[in-house]
């Protein structure tokens, strides 16, 4: 499980800097699609996770030829996140209205946007990841 520790740090990391650094600042009104941008990027390090943390489960998992447990963790993944956002929407502006300021929800577009985001950084990794540790 040692090879979890890398990505679950640079996931910490990302989240930290996405949802406080980007919301204190409100970035997202100033940099069109920033949103989609952070789903591309987030979507690639669930990836990133999924397939070390499925290697670890199963040393001779083939990154190529199952890409489609990957694609479908990291769906997962986003739409649990989407979720999240989604009930930050309805129970924040009742119970903590400056929560809204660091992760808000948005419409069903915007959330169909945001897992093709997730679901097109995690392809990216997906098929160019070494196919063992030795490559690469």
């Amino acid at each position: 499980m040692k090879s979890l520790r890398t990505p679950i740090f640079v996931a910490a990391l990302f989240i930290i800097v996405v949802v406080f650094i980007v919301g204190a600042f409100n970035l997202y009104n100033y940099i069109p699609h920033l949103d989609k941008i952070f789903h591309f990027f987030g979507g690639g390090i669930a990836a990133w996770f999924c397939i070390e943390w499925l290697r670890a489960r199963k040393p001779s998992f083939h990154v190529q030829k199952s890409w489609l447990a990957t694609a479908g963790l990291v769906l997962a993944i986003g739409l649990l996140w989407e979720l999240a956002e989604h009930l930050s929407s309805v129970y924040s502006p009742v119970y903590a209205p400056w929560f809204l300021k660091y992760f808000y929800g948005g419409d069903m577009l915007d959330t169909i946007g945001d897992v093709i985001a997730d679901l097109a950084g995690a392809l990216v990794i997906i098929f160019s990841y070494p196919r063992s540790k030795n490559r690469g």
